[in-house]
């Protein structure tokens, strides 16, 4: 739907946009699908995993002169292959900071992928595990369990783990079955559920399990002292006010300009970055 949307806003381009979902996502038929398009599109993206005759595919279709994009998942052939997605590097540092900060007593941490072909979830889990043998190596990271993006084998993933390690700290999932997941580790608590659920109850506990998580995670993060927050603080504790003020950044100059006017006495400490700071 955004990807259509987009296509709207330029009329003048006369985009003509083809949806495509494919129910097997072999390696052969993605790379037969893609031939296809190959002979009827300009231009083509996709969200497919890693693979020789993904490929070789993608290679056949760029040697016609069609650009090949990858979409969410980086692909790589011999010829040119854009990519449109996050820094998946990064997302897995700052998922790993954000355990980092988080969990009070370092464990194990249990890794679940969808699948080992998809290279963003591959790039996920390296920034993950880089983070922590950069910054904190008490942390032990077990191998990544494949999903295949299953919620059920997600499920029985989850189980397992919490059976077989009691100092399990936390799950780090890099791929599809997130309700899955969430779901093993509500049942955790509430085993006599188990065998009486089906997919609905699995989908309706993981969005409990979910919000639950969510609301203690942020409990717990209340109480982490703000790094970038320091520097004030020894003015605070002489009864200095801090205000931070969230505005559009074309408005800064007009917004800073007006609260001198009413108070001379205030000093501008600086403007954040628009770009975050990955860990």
């Amino acid at each position: 739907e955004a990807l259509a949307n987009e296509a709207r806003r330029y009329p003048d381009g006369q985009i003509d946009l083809a949806l495509e979902y494919l129910d097997d996502l072999s390696p052969d038929k993605v790379a037969a699908r893609l031939i296809a398009l190959g002979d009827t599109c300009e231009s083509v993206a996709l969200v497919a995993a890693q693979h020789p005759v993904v490929a070789d595919a993608i290679d056949s279709v760029i040697a016609r002169g069609i650009p090949v994009a990858g979409l969410i998942a980086p692909l790589s052939a011999r010829g040119n292959v854009s990519f449109v997605g996050l820094d998946n590097w990064k997302v897995g540092r700052t998922a790993a900071w954000a355990f980092d900060r988080i969990v009070r007593v370092p464990g194990k941490i249990g890794i679940l992928v969808g699948n080992h072909r998809y290279r963003n979830q591959e790039m996920n889990e390296s920034g993950f595990r880089s983070y922590f043998r950069e910054h904190n190596s008490a942390f032990t990271l077990l191998e990544p369990l494949a999903t295949y993006e299953s919620a059920a084998a997600a499920r029985e993933l989850v189980e397992t783990l919490l059976a077989e390690h009691s100092d399990l700290c936390g799950l780090f999932v890099s791929g599809g079955g997130i309700t899955g997941a969430l779901a093993g580790v509500g049942l955790s608590f509430y085993p006599q559920l188990g065998d009486s659920i089906g997919l609905g109850g699995i989908l309706i506990l993981a969005v409990v399990f979910a919000m639950i998580g969510s609301w203690v995670s942020g409990m717990i993060a209340v109480s982490i002292p703000n790094s970038r927050l320091r520097r004030f603080q020894p003015a605070i504790d002489r009864g200095q006010i801090l205000l931070m003020v969230d505005v559009p950044v074309r408005r800064v100059g007009e917004i800073r300009d007006l609260i001198m006017s009413h108070h001379p006495e205030a000093q501008a400490k600086g403007q954040e970055a628009q770009i975050p700071a990955f860990p």
